[in-house]
């Protein structure tokens, strides 16, 4: 943002005022577009410089999220794909088995040790889920069996 000019001065520093109701200005607005050969400008708020517009300005995480919503609401998948990580972490755990560190697994496969200890914390968790699942269905099965 360029330089603005008519400005009300504040113990810490110039904050330029609106040109329309002098509050804190955060635009320049260029009178006669830039594109048109436009060089003088009025500072101007955001509320006025919407009115300019003929719109209300809106932050730009707020048109993202509106945007990833619409995406969201057509079905669009958002984010990075899922990977599937299942040899690496097999791989893993067969160094593991074997007393190699968290650093010696990342540097003998080249991945970050961030990612070794994600993967295998992945893999405890879905082997511990198994045996949850295991025990509950022996479980319920002895128990139809039984009666």
């Amino acid at each position: 943002m360029r330089p603005m000019r008519d400005c009300t001065m504040t113990k810490t520093k110039m904050k330029p005022k609106c040109f329309e109701c002098n509050a804190i200005a955060d635009h320049n607005h260029h009178v006669i577009p830039r594109s048109k050969g436009g060089t003088k400008m009025l500072p101007l708020c955001s509320s006025c410089h919407g009115k300019v517009h003929d719109s209300k300005m809106i932050s730009t995480s707020e048109l993202t999220k509106a945007a990833l919503a619409k995406l969201k609401a057509r079905g669009v998948k958002l984010g990075a794909p899922i990977k599937n990580n299942s040899v690496k972490i097999q791989l893993f755990l067969k160094y593991r088995s074997q007393g190699k560190t968290i650093k010696q697994i990342s540097e003998l496969t080249g991945v970050s040790t961030g990612s070794v200890c994600r993967l295998l914390k992945v893999a405890t968790h879905n082997a511990m889920l198994g045996e949850l699942l295991k025990d509950a269905y022996s479980t319920y099965y002895a128990k139809a069996n039984h009666d």
